[in-house]
């Protein structure tokens, strides 16, 4: 293929248009070409005869999509043959559902950037890593799966705003969330997930050692109290009602699950504390069985609780306005060891 061209699919077939492009080879360039007219559901082959590299970029303009009553485009993507295919930029306009097969190179392959203003889907599979190093303009997503990937799969910065579900594959996944209510579904292997702000869920207990990553403000401050600021006592509560983090499956103990957290180490238990001062620097904890459904976390004694609450301490004197909280349901406290958190 020649770079910085246009090719018009309907100058090739009949109106109904070609459904397969395939990119077997590098540019004499940094180039872009342009595929207007391409089938719905069409595909574009990247890789075979040489290495396809950061300087081959592609416009996909997919027949029909973005006219009334169009909504639900599919396009495809498959990286292949034993070179590595780590391609430019990706830009792909109106269409709601872009399918990735990565069964390329054994060292993986890359997408440089992913622009696909209308994606709400994107689904990756196949046993060749893929790493999409960023996904720009791509604020309409909602749902990323890689259920069907055996290798792993890295995603850059989150973009998109709204809830998204994440579902993972048997390889190592990293996802990023924006500021809605993110759900991931961990599958089995070592994976790195990062909901940004907004109430998430992690479902993490489908095998591997996973890092959660708890950034400053990721979560939401808890709206009531029943505390006693100077000396947080047993029976008090924290109810979250707009909603908490909350991680479900999460193996505590040296060699298990991690949260790299605002504040590194083993946790520091909140029964006692005296919240009128400074613990900007410290994490608590607290046991108990949080009940979901009302968001009230009642403190019980360290280590009696079905659950454990992971909270940063703040610089004020008022607890309530920290909004660096994780719920760990079904992990006790008393197993909670310094590796878990970093």
């Amino acid at each position: 293929m020649a770079g910085n061209t246009t090719f018009d699919m309907d100058d090739y077939s009949n109106s109904t248009g070609m459904t397969t492009v395939r990119a077997s080879g590098e540019f004499a360039g940094d180039f872009t070409a342009t595929i207007n007219d391409i089938a719905d559901n069409g595909t574009l082959q990247l890789g075979g005869v040489e290495a396809i590299t950061a300087d081959e970029d592609f416009t996909i303009n997919v027949k029909n999509a973005g006219t009334a009553g169009q909504n639900s485009n599919v396009f495809n993507i498959e990286t292949r043959g034993n070179l590595a295919v780590d391609a430019g930029t990706l830009t792909i306009a109106n269409v709601e559902t872009i399918n990735i097969t990565s069964e390329g190179a054994a060292a993986g392959d890359s997408i440089a950037v992913l622009t696909a203003a209308a994606m709400q889907n994107l689904t990756v599979t196949g046993s060749a890593d893929m790493n999409i190093k960023a996904l720009t303009s791509s604020a309409a997503m909602n749902n990323l799966n890689t259920s069907g990937m055996t290798g792993d799969f890295v995603m850059g910065a989150a973009v998109s705003n709204n809830a998204t579900l994440f579902t993972g594959g048997s390889g190592a996944d990293t996802f990023n969330g924006g500021s809605g209510d993110d759900v991931f579904n961990a599958a089995g292997g070592n994976n790195t997930l990062d909901g940004g702000t907004g109430d998430d869920t992690y479902n993490i207990a489908d095998g591997g050692t996973d890092t959660i990553l708890q950034n400053d403000g990721d979560s939401t401050a808890y709206t009531a109290e029943t505390v006693t600021e100077a000396a947080i006592a047993v029976g008090e509560t924290l109810t979250f009602g707009n909603g908490v983090d909350v991680v479900n499956g999460f193996t505590a103990g040296a060699s298990g699950d991690v949260i790299n957290a605002f504040a590194a180490g083993a946790p520091t238990t909140l029964v006692g504390s005296n919240q009128t001062g400074n613990t900007s620097a410290t994490l608590f904890f607290a046991s108990r069985a949080f009940v979901l459904s009302t968001g009230v976390f009642t403190i019980a004694a360290d280590g009696s609780g079905a659950d454990t609450l992971l909270i940063e301490g703040v610089n004020g004197a008022n607890l309530n306005a920290s909004d660096d909280a994780i719920v760990l349901v079904g992990v006790n406290s008393s197993d909670i060891v310094a590796a878990n958190i970093t």
